[in-house]
């Protein structure tokens, strides 16, 4: 057996740095479509405050005309409420540190919140959003085992089924 050393291919190119031309290529979508800022995203605790960042998150920025909407999204009607309060605050510091001065009105959008993170739920667990009753399996409605005669008669049974 020889020693001879075995011929192999070249090592292989690097493959492409995407992550340059894509960058500039989503920023301008992005900047097309109104997406928000990332950099707002990421800014919004230190722009709104320690009390209303977890009430509110930026969605994207409206253009009509000369005027521009800011959209928020707020888990539920009393983070709405809270956020239409400061809605005059809220414009401007984001108008401030977004550097637009048409920045003129918030648009507020109800989003829902889930009942707990994914994959977090027991199994056989009632969300936390349903009622235990509504939640337990239906059976249906009783059935009566003959009509009633009269309207005492139902009101009796009723009564019986409500549990008074």
């Amino acid at each position: 057996m020889t020693d001879s050393p075995v011929n192999t291919l070249p090592a292989r190119r690097s493959p492409p740095r995407l992550h340059v031309a894509l960058g500039r290529e989503v920023g301008r979508l992005a900047a097309a479509s109104g997406a928000m800022d990332p950099a707002l995203a990421e800014a919004w605790a230190e722009i709104v405050g320690p009390t209303l960042a977890p009430l509110c998150k930026p969605v994207r920025l409206k253009k009509r005309g000369k005027a521009q909407t800011l959209v928020v999204s707020v888990p539920t009607g009393a983070a709405a409420m809270r956020v239409q309060f400061s809605q005059k605050e809220i414009l401007t510091r984001a108008a401030t540190y977004l550097k637009l001065p048409n920045l003129k009105t918030l648009a507020i959008e109800q989003a829902g919140q889930r009942a707990e993170a994914k994959g977090t739920r027991r199994e056989g667990a009632t969300p936390r959003w349903k009622s235990a009753t509504i939640a337990a399996p239906d059976a249906g409605p009783p059935v009566a085992e003959r009509p009633a005669q009269s309207v005492g008669e139902a009101l009796d049974r009723l009564r019986r089924s409500m549990g008074r």
